[in-house]
């Protein structure tokens, strides 16, 4: 049975309106009475509404068709569970929700609406005709999502604002490999065909392409890490500017403490000296007095010293280039990681659709 309401001017759907609309059809046949008794699978029809309301005593509805209406906000569904087929184009609906209850679903027409954005679809696994066309989608790829309803067969997305506008059909025919009506028409196997072999070349001219851009950026990214840890060393004078700091090199760090362990050196040996002679000041602690007695030990220990701090300073810079250098090469390899992943998963689906029209090819 059809539950059908003429055009008229926006309304408000209440308890009321959906009585009257109800009790009007049925009351016209026998069997319009049968089915509100025993609760047939039945179909309903209204236009000039605003919001979707009052549909919760509906439950054994399995049709619905609200097209060309006032509808913003996709709501008041949750208890239509028997819900098969659902009209909802020609509204100025934004958002794809409240849908999540709809699991047997088969039908299910967006068209003509302002979304943007596939989602929010989930939980509806039988779903096998999705119009959504003249909408607001720009990114192609957000089709892709579609790819989870192993059931989906007719897809219509024409009139949707797509960069790639000229190709989304071999877009949709190489990643859609079950679909066999796009946009109200049946896929030409020609175009099929051509698609698969446009995405394998094109995708085999990306990777060459891809894989010379990596080869130059290992050799900028190299010649970039070869100049600082060049610099860093000391190998190169480093430039300093009036904007930035004066930053030294570890050759530079290596002749500052050369420096300091000569000044040093001659502060001790002076102060040996004068120990020695027994010209010391007054105010020189005993102990301080007692460490200089030992002309050997004194030296030993400034020499100890000396070599600890180059030690240091060696270990830095061989920290330093190593590093940089272990960097550079995670960097590239987790680059070319990336891209073979991507490869690995266009050759999986050519070749999966590839085995698709081998076995449509034999049963035909």
């Amino acid at each position: 049975m059809t539950v059908y309401l003429g055009k008229c001017e926006p309304i408000l759907m209440d308890e009321k309106f959906l009585k009257a609309a109800v009790e009007e059809q049925v009351s016209a046949t026998q069997d319009g009475l049968v089915a509100k008794a025993e609760g047939i699978h039945f179909s309903c029809l209204f236009t000039g509404i605003l919001r979707i309301d009052h549909l919760w005593e509906f439950t054994s509805l399995a049709r619905l068709d609200l097209n060309n209406n006032h509808i913003e906000v996709i709501e008041g569904l949750d208890r239509l569970v028997n819900l098969t087929w659902l009209n909802l184009s020609f509204n100025i609906i934004e958002k794809i929700e409240g849908l999540e209850s709809l699991r047997k679903l088969e039908v299910l027409n967006l068209s003509n609406n302002r979304i943007s954005v596939i989602e929010n679809l989930d939980t509806l696994e039988n779903l096998s005709h999705f119009c959504f066309a003249n909408n607001l989608l720009e990114k192609l790829d957000n089709v892709l999502y579609l790819r989870k309803f192993k059931n989906l067969f007719t897809l219509n997305l024409f009139g949707n604002p797509f960069p790639e506008e000229d190709d989304y059909k071999s877009f949709v025919a190489v990643y859609f490999p079950k679909l066999t009506c796009l946009d109200y028409r049946l896929i030409d196997e020609k175009i099929v065909s051509t698609a698969v072999c446009v995405s394998a070349v094109t995708h085999t001219e990306a990777s060459c392409l891809f894989q010379e851009t990596i080869r130059k950026f290992d050799i900028n990214i190299s010649d970039m890490v070869g100049n600082f840890s060049e610099t860093v060393q000391g190998i190169y004078p480093f430039k300093s500017f009036e904007s930035f700091p004066i930053i030294h090199t570890f050759a530079q760090c290596r002749d500052l403490e050369n420096d300091y362990h000569e000044k040093v050196r001659e502060i001790a040996v002076a102060t040996l000296e004068t120990v020695a002679k027994e010209e010391v000041d007054e105010d020189m602690p005993e102990d301080v007095k007692m460490l200089f007695t030992d002309r050997e030990k004194v030296m030993d220990a400034l020499t100890a010293g000396h070599d600890n701090h180059l030690v240091k300073i060696n270990d830095r810079e061989t920290q330093l280039v190593t590093r940089i250098s272990a960097w550079k090469v995670a960097l590239i390899k987790g680059i070319q990681d990336k891209e073979l992943k991507q490869n690995r998963m266009r050759i999986s689906d050519i070749h999966r659709y590839v085995d698709h029209l081998r076995e449509d090819c034999s049963r035909k």
